[in-house]
């Protein structure tokens, strides 16, 4: 179980990394600020969290007005810096996590919260993720007949980006696994009934119904 350690709030206009950019820091109208990120930097310098949740808000650089979501959870292995209008700052891209944003992404949508995911991971991986968090919603809302055909077995490069598998799936059938966290989604107090169906490579169907 996680724990949280504490939180930051801070203002975040960009003119702040211009400021810092152009070493005004000491400037009389930037000092107040920048001297209150000393504790802050001391503070975290001690406490090593593991993980750092960031709540921010876009600035038009992943989205654009004509898409714009009012929630969105990114979802990669890491994030470029954007240029926020002052050209792109010469800083590495930020580390993300893509197993813990996929698990997050993932109980919001079996919460029935309608989130948005935006990412710099591969189209790929991020493509499996989305259809594997729409299985799960379908699960968890009581749709009807869900079938599953998948041949391979799960192995460890699949739990970083497959959301149903986990390390005790490990060496087992991808398609009873995924029955099996499919029919767990149908346990949780949802409406409707239905039932979940697998069908591996050879044509044998396995049916459970909930």
């Amino acid at each position: 179980m996680a724990r949280i350690i504490g939180g930051i709030g801070t203002s975040h206009v960009p003119t702040i990394g211009v400021a810092y950019d152009k070493k005004k820091d000491n400037d009389p109208a930037w000092a107040p600020m920048f001297q209150g990120y000393v504790p802050v930097a001391k503070w975290l310098a001690e406490k090593k969290p593991d993980v750092t949740l960031i709540f921010f808000n876009d600035h038009a650089s992943s989205f654009f007005f004509d898409l714009y979501p009012t929630f969105a959870v990114g979802v990669a292995e890491e994030f470029e810096v954007a240029d926020e209008g002052a050209g792109k700052r010469p800083f590495p891209p930020i580390k993300g996590n893509f197993e813990l944003s996929a698990h997050i992404a993932e109980q919001l949508v079996n919460d029935e919260f309608d989130i948005a995911t935006f990412s710099g991971a591969r189209r790929a991986d991020l493509s499996a993720l989305l259809l594997l968090l729409a299985l799960a919603a379908l699960a968890a809302a009581g749709i009807g007949t869900i079938g599953l055909v998948d041949d391979d077995v799960v192995d460890e490069t699949n739990l970083q980006r497959q959301v149903l598998y986990g390390t005790s799936t490990l060496g087992r059938p991808k398609h009873a696994a995924a029955r099996e966290r499919l029919a767990h989604e149908r346990e949780r107090p949802r409406r409707g009934t239905g039932h979940v169906q697998d069908e591996a490579a050879s044509g044998r169907q396995d049916s459970q119904h909930l």
